[in-house]
């Protein structure tokens, strides 16, 4: 019985996709998402030098060590309440705000992913904490 279940799972999920992490930012008019290496690879010579001729600068980030071509955002480290003040995200000071509590944060940096142990801070409150590998 166990081997029946655990095969219609695998049919079941096997049409499953990965979709992008939640916080990686939305392409948007004045900047675009971080362009990577394959995960947990590091950018050969040439990219990292393209990575630099647009303005970027290489960053390796997440458990895996992948290389990441980031550019700063204009808005990094404004004062904000919502997402909706900054091009990428709006971080709270603390992963360990309680959810729901008032909150101000800062505009993400750049338009690389977020790693490590965070909260977003939405309409004003903090949101519940995640940790990104």
């Amino acid at each position: 019985m166990r081997v029946f279940a655990s095969a219609a799972l695998a049919a079941a999920l096997g049409g499953c996709s990965v979709a992008p992490a939640a916080d990686a930012p939305v392409p948007g008019a004045t900047y675009g998402p971080a362009t990577h290496a394959a995960y947990g690879k590091t950018f050969t010579a040439a990219e990292a030098a393209a990575c630099t001729a647009r303005g970027g600068r290489v960053d390796r980030r997440g458990r895996l060590g992948t290389d990441y071509c980031v550019t700063a955002l204009a808005d990094a480290g404004k004062v904000c309440s919502d997402k909706a003040d900054c091009t990428g995200k709006c971080i709270a000071p603390d992963a360990s705000i309680p959810a729901g509590t008032p909150a101000t944060g800062t505009c993400q940096p750049d338009n690389g992913p977020l790693f490590g142990c965070y909260s977003a801070v939405v309409d004003g409150k903090a949101a519940a904490g995640i940790c990104v590998d």
